[in-house]
């Protein structure tokens, strides 16, 4: 889940949601917010369902399509339907991106909730990648070489014109 700060009040929210992730919500030694945290202090906030990592995709992914409308329904309750959007993907080299941008249309068709065009963007120019990807590996404790390690290097995660990611949708 993406939030996102409509004015100052969203940004102390924001600040709010933060501090409670890292204080109360630790999961696997990682700081995660609850529902009932986002209904307490969603106001102000814009929220986008994410990547493919997220929960409406990753139902989607997985053909839980049902799973999907219920979770999509529970973040449009909670920040209501004009803040909450369903999030179409610019990255159509991860295997999987396009059959869930394509659930997502029809899951935004299906509930009257608005749509968003993004990119997850790490660095700004493609011939940055590699730097990004040593700075991964300095974060993971690994070396380049590994050949056993996360790498992002297959899709380009570089921040894209606009006119070129509008093209593509």
């Amino acid at each position: 889940l993406v939030l996102l700060a409509e004015s100052y009040t969203g940004y102390r929210n924001l600040l709010l949601l933060s501090s409670l992730g890292h204080m109360e919500g630790l999961h696997s030694g990682k700081p995660c917010i609850s529902l009932d945290m986002l209904r307490r202090h969603h106001q102000h906030l814009i929220a986008l369902s994410g990547c493919m990592g997220g929960e409406v995709p990753q139902y989607l992914s997985n053909g839980k399509t049902k799973e999907a409308a219920q979770a999509a329904a529970a973040y449009a309750d909670i920040f209501g339907p004009e803040h909450f959007y369903l999030e179409l993907q610019d990255h159509p080299a991860i295997p999987g991106q396009l059959s869930v941008n394509t659930e997502m249309i029809q899951l935004s068709k299906d509930m009257g909730l608005p749509l968003v065009v993004t990119r997850d963007v790490h660095y700004l120019h493609p011939d940055d990648a590699d730097a990004q990807d040593i700075l991964v590996c300095i974060g993971e404790g690994v070396k380049v070489a590994d050949g056993h390690r996360q790498t992002f290097r297959q899709v380009d995660r570089s921040l894209a014109p606009g006119d070129d990611i509008a093209s593509r949708f």
